[in-house]
C-alpha cells in the first residue's frame, strides 16, 4: 500500500499521582518526542484530527468529553481513505469483564478514575467516520485486547500492544518505537520492506518488539500485535535504487551479460534464424573452456535457443522472413536504458498474469531466508507451494536468471555488488 495522502494522529498521555509509573515527566517527554517526530515538517508527517494542521494532536490526562470532542467533533472531511493512528501511553486496567480500560484522568471529585474501554474508543473512532485505524497501546494488560479486536473495531485495525497480559514497563514500548523511527538509514536496513518499497507499520512494530526479546523482559511482557492488511501500509516510501543502464559490475559471462552481448551483436549485424546458435556461440561471452589443439567448449545449443526465445518473447528482437534484428525496444535498451528496459520487458511481456516482480521478489527473499539457491527451478517450486502453478518455459528460465543482476533482487553476496538500496 502507498503512503496515505490523508493520515491523522492522536497521541493520548496519562500519568497518575506522584510516586507511580509512568510519571508526569516520563509521559510528557514521550508524547512530546512523538509529536515532534510525526510533525509535518519532519520525516513522517501526520495531520491533526481536523485534517488541517500539519501536526498530530496531543491530549494529556483528558476528560471523556475532551476525548470525544477531539475524535468525533473535530474530525472533518474524513473519508474511506483517511488513516487514523491513535497512540495511547499510560495506565491500563482490567474491568470485571476482563476488558481493558484506558485511564484518562486519575480521579474525579468522587475519587473515581475516568476511563474509556478500548471498545468505547473503537466506537467513537467509527462514529467519526474513520475506516482505517492503527492503534498503539502502551499500557499494562494490553494483550487482553486481542480477544475483543474483532468486536471492538468495526473498521479494519492494525493493533500494536506493549505487552501480553502482564504489566508493562515504564512506557518502554513507546521508547522502542521512537528508537526504531529515529535510527538513520543504513545498508541492508531491515526496517525496509523491499517488495512494498518502504517502511511499513509492520516493520515498525517488529523493530520495536526486537528490543524486548532479550534481557530483563519476560515472555509475557513481549509486545503483541493483531495483524491485518493495514500492517503493510507505508509510513515512508523508500524506493529501490535500480540502475537504468547496463550494470557494469556484472560479469559478461552471466546470463545478464550474455543477453547484452547478443543484443549488441544484432545491433552490429542482423542474423539469420538458422545461424543464430552458431554465430552467437562465437562470442567470447559464450566460451566455457578453451581446448588447446581441439574444439572449444561453448554454451550448448539448447541454452542458446532459450536466450533467443526470451529475446523474441520480450520484444527486444524481431523476426522477419527468418532474419533476427533488434526491435525499437531493443534499440532503446542499448541507448542507455538497458536495465530499465529489461525489467519492463520481463514484467509486461514475459511474466504470466499470475505473477509480478513484487511477488517474485518476495519469493526470492523467502528462498534466501531458507538458504535455498534462488534458481529458476526453485523459484517455480516456491510459487507452486504458494498456490501459483507456473510453466517454466525457456523465456521464464532466462528471465528468472536475469533478475538478480538487475539489482531488483538481492541474492547472497550480490547485495554488495548489485545494490537495490532503499533511501529515505
Amino acid at each position: 500500500m502507498p503512503v496515505s495522502d490523508d493520515r491523522r494522529m492522536l497521541i493520548i498521555g496519562h500519568w497518575g499521582p506522584d510516586g507511580t509509573k509512568p510519571s508526569n515527566a516520563r509521559v510528557r517527554g514521550l508524547t512530546g518526542r512523538l509529536a515532534t517526530i510525526y510533525d509535518g515538517g519532519g520525516r513522517y508527517p501526520f495531520k491533526s484530527m481536523d485534517g488541517v494542521r500539519q501536526e498530530p494532536d496531543v491530549l494529556l490526562n483528558p476528560s471523556s468529553a475532551e476525548l470525544y470532542g477531539k475524535i468525533v467533533d473535530e474530525s472533518h472531511a474524513v473519508n474511506a481513505d483517511t488513516l487514523l493512528v491513535v497512540h495511547y501511553i499510560g495506565h491500563g486496567n482490567l474491568n470485571t469483564e476482563n476488558e481493558v480500560e484506558l485511564r484518562l484522568q486519575y480521579r474525579r471529585t468522587d475519587n473515581q478514575a475516568i476511563t474509556a474501554t478500548v471498545r468505547a474508543l473503537g466506537d467513537q473512532i467509527y462514529d467519526a467516520g474513520y475506516r482505517k485505524l492503527i492503534l498503539i497501546l502502551d499500557c499494562c494488560h494490553a494483550g487482553f485486547v486481542i480477544r475483543v479486536v474483532g468486536e471492538a473495531f468495526r473498521m479494519p485495525a492494525y493493533v500494536m500492544l506493549a505487552t501480553d497480559k502482564n504489566f508493562a514497563f515504564n512506557c518502554d514500548f513507546s521508547d522502542a518505537i521512537l528508537s526504531t523511527l529515529s535510527r538513520p538509514p543504513y545498508k541492508n536496513d531491515q526496517r525496509i520492506d523491499r517488495p512494498r518499497r518502504g517502511f511499513t507499520y509492520k516493520r515498525l512494530f517488529e523493530g520495536a518488539r526486537s528490543q524486548f526479546l532479550e534481557g530483563r523482559f519476560q515472555s509475557a511482557q513481549v509486545p503483541q500485535e493483531v495483524e491485518n492488511e493495514l500492517a503493510f501500509e507505508l509510513i515512508l516510501d523508500a524506493p529501490a535504487k535500480v540502475p537504468e543502464d547496463f550494470n557494469g559490475l556484472v560479469s559478461k559471462r552471466t546470463v545478464y551479460g550474455r543477453v547484452f552481448s547478443i543484443m549488441k551483436e544484432l545491433e552490429r549485424q542482423p542474423c539469420l534464424m538458422t545461424e543464430f546458435v552458431t554465430r552467437m556461440s562465437m562470442l567470447p561471452e559464450f566460451l566455457l573452456e578453451h581446448v588447446e589443439g581441439g574444439r572449444d567448449r561453448t554454451v550448448g545449443a539448447d541454452r542458446m535457443r532459450e536466450y533467443r526465445a526470451f529475446l523474441l518473447k520480450g520484444g527486444l528482437v524481431t523476426e522477419l522472413n527468418g532474419m533476427l534484428s533488434l526491435s525499437e525496444v531493443g534499440i532503446e535498451a542499448l541507448s542507455g536504458s538497458f536495465n530499465r528496459v529489461i525489467l519492463e520487458t520481463i514484467d509486461t511481456s514475459v511474466l504470466p498474469e499470475s505473477t509480478s516482480l513484487g511477488l517474485l521478489e518476495g519469493i526470492v527473499n523467502d528462498l534466501i531466508r531458507d538458504t535455498i539457491p534462488a534458481t529458476p527451478a526453485m523459484i517455480a517450486q516456491r510459487l507452486r507451494n504458494s498456490g501459483i502453478a507456473l510453466k517454466l518455459d525457456s523465456s521464464l528460465k532466462v528471465a528468472f536468471a536475469l533478475l538478480p543482476s538487475t539489482g531488483k533482487f538481492l541474492r547472497s553476496s550480490s547485495a554488495a555488488l548489485f545494490p537495490a538500496e532503499p533511501h529515505f
